[in-house]
């Protein structure tokens, strides 16, 4: 037995020897060496062994198994890829020696970095708008691209996602661009290298595209910015580089006043009687093109941010779709976006500016982007660091604050509470009013400064407006609806080099909002057939096409304001003529000219009556061109406390006095009176409507300068105003009456 177990201890102890002896013979790679470790892959180098044949590779993850062998031939050094990013492994290498023998494996650790710089970074195209990038590296799902106009600071960024080609347009043409790749979510320190394209010159036969941004405020009244004959404390700087690089429109009004149909009116180029949107419920009419639709066909990428108030929830014709409540607070409000509510910290102008800054980083080629601001729509919150502005300031208050009290329509001060505004409140809603507007001022700042880094500012077409205008405590109203100037009109800039020099000023035309549409389609180069009611604001301002006057109306509707009836009214730079739904005749005349402020309807002065009916042929004229022949409901109201004029401009003694009785009559009026400096014994007497028109006309003696004449009222066919004058040589007396049927 002893001697069995030496044997077996015998054969062992050669066995290593041996082995030892073979391992002696075939030694593994020594000096082993890592390099050039990146998310997806890392080199392996070892020295090389002087009787190899060759060498094998293999890798293995922690905790997991190894990889099959890899034959490398007598290479010293191996390149492991399809990693995986911030894992441990260990990389091996074994040398090949004659007789199939093989030494031991040699092995190294290695931890993968977390991400890594693309490689082969390449312009492979680029031409006078556009280029195109490519690169090769690890795969990530966080690429990104920027780029900016050589010397400038500010980047543009695009998301490129696991995509490793990207497309950077519109970029002017002719221009030194710098860009770099990033693959990292932690970009700091990990973009390649800074490096440069080129565009090449534009043809002039074909232009690009230009990008198109409308900048849309709530309820901005006109004559609010520093560049619009603002109070000196105010200053706009942003809007007012828009307005003095661009055109101004100086007559620029809306069709109607309401929010719904006024923003239905920009985005349509129709009138409210074509597009269906009558009031604060109603909707675009189904089947009329739309902005977004139509540029979205076109190929522009269209982005809607901010109130649009038809609805919350996405609207065919926008890819990107942040839509927030039309009212309540401005801060924290609720969004839509792209069909999911959500609640947003922050104050809405802040927010609605972010996500426009975002669209244009983001965007590659041509966007169309809506950005519709609350501000400075009730309930007129500024941001924090406007809350206290403009408190030492004197706030412009105008000179027509005081209720009508004569030839106003009777509707007017029986309204709903909304529609009122108490002196006493003028002056702090004017201060929230501007500060609201500062906020704004500085989003355009930031909005243009994008467009700027980006390169795209002078190929974008930027419109500022407000959807309409506001009345603050003017003629004790409050609110829109009215065709009283505060309402109807509305600031119009447009920014955009290829058609506009610095500092146009267009004041000799009327533009409305039914101009936006036209106006951007004709800038994208896309053919009109869509039937505006509108213009092009180009057209207009090189005199192709003309308008001197604006109808405006709203149409009657018991949705929002049963006792509000329809408006109609012409204006030009002269008179205003207003026509209401009333069942009795309703209506207002203005010389805007010399009564800006709208202090005295002249509806009744009978020496304007022939002018007044060239207005009310002209809203009839102008209903034709436009298409409008709605049949309206008619409420009850008419013209209170009505004051006449005199028949003729000539002198009225202060002791010559007329009697109309009774008044109202029935059947028969007696009119009797005297004139205190008689000089013939007749006078004449002549009876006009409220429209001016003679009706009848006597001969009444006039003895000792008094006179009498009863009036059979069958004489009169209608009931309703009518005028009595008597003249003895250049003296007359009149009186208004009226005549009940």
């Amino acid at each position: 037995m002893k001697s069995h177990h030496q044997s077996i201890i015998i054969c062992c102890i050669y066995f290593l020897y041996i082995t030892s002896e073979v391992h002696a013979q075939t030694p593994k790679p020594t000096n082993l060496s890592v390099s050039n470790i990146k998310s997806c892959s890392g080199k392996l180098s070892w020295s090389p062994q002087p009787t190899a044949i060759g060498y094998e590779v293999r890798y293995k993850p922690d905790g997991l198994t190894q990889s099959p062998p890899v034959d490398v031939a007598l290479n010293t050094f191996y390149t492991f890829t399809g990693l995986d990013a911030s894992k441990g492994y260990t990389l091996k290498v074994a040398a090949k020696y004659p007789s199939n023998q093989k030494s031991k494996y040699a092995a190294k650790k290695i931890i993968t970095s977390s991400c890594s710089l693309p490689e082969n970074v390449l312009v492979i195209s680029v031409d006078s708008a556009s280029a195109q990038i490519s690169w090769q590296g690890c795969p990530s799902g966080n690429f990104q691209v920027r780029y900016k106009i050589n010397n400038t600071v500010t980047w543009n960024y695009i998301v490129c996602g696991s995509a490793m080609q990207v497309n950077l347009q519109p970029l002017l043409s002719d221009s030194t661009y710098n860009y770099q790749v990033c693959g990292c979510v932690d970009t700091a320190g990990n973009w390649t290298k800074t490096d440069t394209f080129t565009t090449t010159p534009c043809s002039n036969q074909t232009p690009s595209k230009p990008n198109i941004i409308v900048l849309l405020m709530d309820d901005a009244r006109i004559n609010t910015y520093s560049c619009q004959h603002a109070p000196s404390f105010f200053h706009t700087p942003s809007i007012d580089r828009i307005c003095h690089e661009g055109a101004a429109f100086e007559d620029n009004y809306v069709t109607c006043s309401l929010c719904v149909p006024a923003r239905s009116s920009l985005l349509t180029g129709l009138y409210p009687h074509h597009h269906g949107a009558i009031d604060l419920q109603d909707d675009i009419d189904v089947g009329i093109p739309t902005l977004p639709i139509i540029l979205s066909q076109q190929g522009y990428y269209t982005a809607m941010v901010g109130k649009y108030h038809m609805s919350m929830n996405p609207v065919e014709g926008w890819d990107y779709w942040l839509a927030t409540t039309s009212g309540g607070s401005y801060f924290n409000k609720t969004f839509n976006c792209n069909g999911i509510s959500k609640k947003i910290s922050g104050h809405s102008t802040d927010v609605i500016t972010d996500s426009a800054v975002a669209v244009i980083n983001r965007t590659a080629g041509n966007f169309f982007l809506w950005v519709a601001y609350n501000a400075p729509h009730d309930p007129i919150q500024p941001q924090t660091q406007y809350a206290n502005s403009f408190e030492n300031d004197v706030m412009p208050v105008k000179g027509n604050l005081d209720r009508y009290t004569i030839n106003y329509p009777s509707f007017l001060y029986v309204l709903p509470e909304v529609f009122f505004l108490r002196q006493d409140s003028v002056d702090a809603t004017t201060r929230h009013y501007y500060q609201c507007v500062a906020g704004v001022d500085s989003s355009v700042k930031r909005i243009r400064e994008t467009l700027e880094a980006k390169g795209i500012l002078d190929n974008t077409l930027i419109i500022i407006t407000s959807d309409n205008g506001r009345i603050i405590g003017e003629h004790g109203l409050n609110q829109k609806i009215f065709p009283y100037e505060e309402s109807i009109r509305t600031p119009l800039w447009v920014r955009y080099p290829v058609w506009f020099g610095d500092s146009t000023v267009v004041n000799d035309k009327v533009s409305l909002n039914i101009d936006v549409a036209p106006t951007i389609l004709e800038a994208a180069g896309i053919e009109d057939t869509f039937h505006f009611d509108g213009i092009s604001l180009r057209k207009l301002a090189t005199g192709e096409l003309s308008r001197n006057n604006v109808m405006y109306e709203y149409l009657y509707s018991t949705a929002n304001f049963p006792t509000m009836p329809w408006i109609r009214s012409v204006r030009d730079s002269q008179y205003k003529y207003v026509k209401y739904g009333c069942n009795q005749i309703t209506e207002e005349f203005f010389d805007i000219r010399n009564d800006s402020l709208e202090l005295i309807n002249l509806i009744k002065k009978s020496e304007l009556q022939t002018v007044i009916q060239q207005y009310r042929d002209q809203m009839a004229q102008l209903r034709t061109q436009y298409g409008d022949t709605i049949k309206e409901t008619l409420i009850s109201c008419d013209l209170s406390n009505i004051e006449m004029s005199k028949l003729i401009n000539e002198r009225e003694a202060e002791d010559d006095q007329i009697i109309v009785s009774p008044n109202p009559a029935f059947t028969t009026v007696n009119i009797s009176g005297n004139f205190s400096n008689y000089k013939t014994t007749t006078a004449d007497l002549r009876i006009v409507n409220a429209l001016g028109q003679l009706i009848f006309t006597a001969t009444v003696p006039c003895l000792g300068g008094s006179f009498e004449y009863n009036l059979d009222c069958k004489k009169i066919k209608n009931g309703g105003e009518y005028f009595v004058s008597i003249k003895d040589n250049d003296s007359i007396i009149s009186q208004a009456f009226h005549v009940i049927k």
